[in-house]
């Protein structure tokens, strides 16, 4: 519901209006952030002034180039080394691909399409990321921090040191490829459909790792899953539809699932 004392505006153009706010605060993000506008190093009034007007120009450029790409369609951007992400609007992006090391020190990174990552990600602050296919191989370094990757087609999580994050999750309907060590030191919570390249500990501690999809192997009895901590494992789907090696849990198992398939062992220490 929308409260207004304008009467010359249709409901139409005033809903426009309002969802118009949100640009205008991203304005003064930019403005506050990648412009940095302040402080204002300047004593005197007409350099202040200039200051300000510079920084205005910088953001009138700023927005006219994001409207021409984004009227152009998505893009494709390819870092060949190292990369510091400081915006999280990367101007209609369609794919990124880094082939060095990843700081994120803005949290939220969104792109139409694939996200590629072959060096360590280093999480600076709490992280979102979303897109269409999102790859992993060189490891995440969360510094506390929770890491929440939502991609709808496959998201890929092997090779590299899984390690420092605080609560990790997935989710937007696609499908999570794990192997190697995943630890963090809260929650893990795969929302989708996981499937298991090759043999894969998941280790949170004293918290809960749970599956809420379908758990798989790549191929038939070839991929083990091991459960670390006192916090133990969830399992809210089909387990071993493409059957696992073996499964292990230390802590206390939730089965919610019909069934268990592994063509070795399983145990269940809890």
């Amino acid at each position: 519901l929308l409260v207004t004392n304008v009467t010359d505006l249709s409901a139409e153009e005033i809903v426009k209006r309002y969802k118009a706010l949100a640009d205008i605060e991203r304005g003064f993000r930019v403005l506050k952030s990648e412009i940095e506008i302040a402080p204002v190093f300047h004593r005197l009034p007409e350099r202040i002034k200039a200051h300000a007007s510079l920084c205005f120009m910088a953001l009138i450029l700023y927005r006219v180039m994001r409207a021409r790409l984004k009227l152009a369609g998505p893009r494709i951007l390819t870092v060949t080394g190292d990369a510091v992400l400081n915006t999280a609007d990367l101007l209609g992006l369609g794919n990124l691909h880094v082939t060095g090391t990843t700081a994120d020190n803005v949290g939220n990174v969104t792109t139409g399409g694939t996200q590629t990552y072959d060096g360590a990600v280093t999480l600076g602050t709490d992280a979102t990321f979303t897109g269409t296919t999102g790859t992993y191989t060189g490891g995440i370094v969360g510094g506390g921090n929770d890491l929440t990757l939502n991609f709808s087609g496959l998201t890929v999580v092997s090779g590299g040191t899984f390690s420092g994050v605080k609560n990790f999750a997935t989710g937007n309907g696609g499908t999570t490829q794990l192997s190697g060590t995943i630890t963090t030191t809260g929650t893990q919570t795969y929302n989708d459909d996981v499937v298991l390249s090759g043999d894969t500990v998941a280790a949170a501690g004293v918290n809960l790792v749970r599956f809420a999809g379908t758990l798989d192997g790549a191929a038939a009895g070839a991929q083990s899953l091991t459960v670390n901590g006192a916090g133990g494992a969830q399992f809210d789907g089909v387990v071993g539809g493409t059957s696992l090696s073996s499964v292990a849990v230390t802590g206390p198992t939730a089965l919610n699932t019909t069934a268990v398939t592994t063509s070795g062992t399983q145990t269940y220490s809890g």
